[in-house]
């Protein structure tokens, strides 16, 4: 039976109260809050409704936690035996071939289906949502934009959900390098719904990204009731404020706000937050920055326990930086190890086979070699992936502390010329990085 869901499209379903908990599921979402208790219930009342299934495998999916693909499996069959009993329309039908290509590991088709999916049914929802995180993983900068733009024309102003496909599109500008337009769309989603935690966190970017740093924090700070409170990207925004707070030299407060709202005792394994806590310690890891052994060791033991998964690329690198950090070469070793094993015993074809030969295990290499205090050895394993970095996912922001650990290894490798043209790169971007400008300073002292 075909009913509408709240973008008016067809959706097979057996009664309208299960496509309203299919919306409020969708909603949620777009929000940044779990949905499972929504779509379990819905489930429980209609085991047979085929897109309760599909969102339920993308929700494992986006996690990039290889034991949640299990679950995402489960709901794939259960989301294709329900096809079979109830046929199912073109666009749903589009969902299950994106789903199982992802679960089989070649994202950049899942991405491509969505694409497709989306040129005729624009107000999809979901596919934006999923798409445009599935850009995310795979380091899409231009379609993070361009799938945003290529749909929201067919978007009314007036929907509930228009705030989130803006602030979608106000981060994709920003990846784009569109910095003043991202700030003003971004700026336009988090007025019609202060509670778009996807559209702060694009704020942020672009802030950075022009060299606003107090701004950013005062922003940041400002904003905390909206982004601080009932959502999982939580740590992800605490890690804006503390990279605008890195800039200003502020360590205390820093420290503090990891400890709160990054990563502490109650934060688990999951990897999206892990990589939060890694970004943040490596990086005052290259500073000198001492922030104690206890710190240190709970990340890199939260980090053991899903290390070796190889599963997502980018987190295998942030797991490295831990354990470099916390001076656990052993795990390290083992994470790299891993990796050349997953290469050994899979074929080109998949998306986390390329992501790990091309980016993730020179960079992995990469940061161990710098622990060991190798700094030529690191230059050696960057410097030839530093302009295509992008193509094992990120931001602009997370990808920074790569080119960072570049600039301290030149550093320390005293290789004046390169630390020089390094930094002329940066400089040129962010000319009013406190950061940049206090390594131009250093560079002067150097022999």
């Amino acid at each position: 039976m075909m009913l509408k869901d709240q973008n008016d499209l067809n959706i097979t379903a057996s009664d309208p109260k299960y496509v309203a908990l299919y919306d409020d599921a969708i909603t949620e979402l777009a929000h940044f809050r779990d949905p499972s208790n929504i779509i379990e219930g819905l489930l429980e009342q209609s085991p047979h409704f085929a897109m309760a299934h599909i969102l339920s495998a993308y929700l494992y999916l986006l996690s990039t936690d290889e034991n949640d693909a299990a679950a995402a499996k489960q709901h794939l069959a259960l989301a294709n035996a329900a096809a079979q009993d109830s046929a199912i329309n073109e666009r749903e039908q589009k969902h299950l071939e994106a789903l199982s290509v992802w679960l089989d590991g070649n994202m950049e088709k899942a991405s491509f289906i969505l694409d497709s999916l989306l040129i005729d049914y624009p107000q999809d929802m979901l596919a934006l949502l999923i798409g445009h995180q599935l850009d995310f993983f795979l380091g899409h900068a231009q379609n993070l934009k361009n799938r945003i733009a290529r749909s929201l024309p067919s978007w009314d102003k007036s929907h509930p959900l228009y705030s989130f496909v803006l602030g979608m599109y106000g981060f994709g500008l920003e990846e784009a390098r569109e910095y003043n337009r991202a700030e003003d769309i971004a700026k336009q989603a988090v007025a019609l719904n202060p509670k778009d935690v996807w559209g702060i966190h694009a704020v942020a970017h672009a802030l950075e990204m022009l060299n606003r740093y107090e701004e950013g924090a005062k922003y940041m700070k400002q904003r905390k009731q909206d982004w601080g409170e009932n959502n999982f990207f939580i740590p992800h925004n605490a890690l804006h404020l503390g990279l605008f707070e890195l800039e200003m030299g502020d360590v205390k407060e820093i420290l503090a706000l990891s400890d709160t709202m990054i990563h502490n005792a109650s934060t688990g394994e999951n990897p999206i937050v892990l990589l939060d806590g890694s970004s943040l310690i490596w990086r005052f890891y290259l500073d000198n920055v001492d922030v104690g052994k206890v710190r240190l060791q709970a990340l890199a033991s939260s980090w053991r326990k899903i290390a070796d998964q190889n599963f997502y690329s980018f987190n295998d690198v942030h797991a490295v930086m831990a354990f470099v950090a916390a001076d656990d070469f052993s795990s390290a070793e083992k994470v790299i190890q891993s990796q050349k094993t997953f290469l050994k015993n899979n074929k080109p074809g998949i998306s986390y086979y390329h992501m790990t030969k091309e980016i993730g295990l020179p960079i992995s290499e990469a940061l161990y070699a710098f622990g060991k205090g190798n700094y030529q050895e690191c230059i050696n394993k960057l410097m030839p992936i530093k302009n295509t970095i992008h193509h094992f996912g990120g931001s602009h922001a997370q990808r920074d502390v790569f080119a960072r650990t570049l600039v301290e290894a030149a550093f320390r490798s005293k290789n004046k010329l390169l630390a020089q043209a390094l930094l002329s790169e940066r400089l040129e971007e962010k000319p009013q990085s406190p950061y940049n400008l206090m390594k131009k300073e250093n560079l002067a002292l150097m022999a």
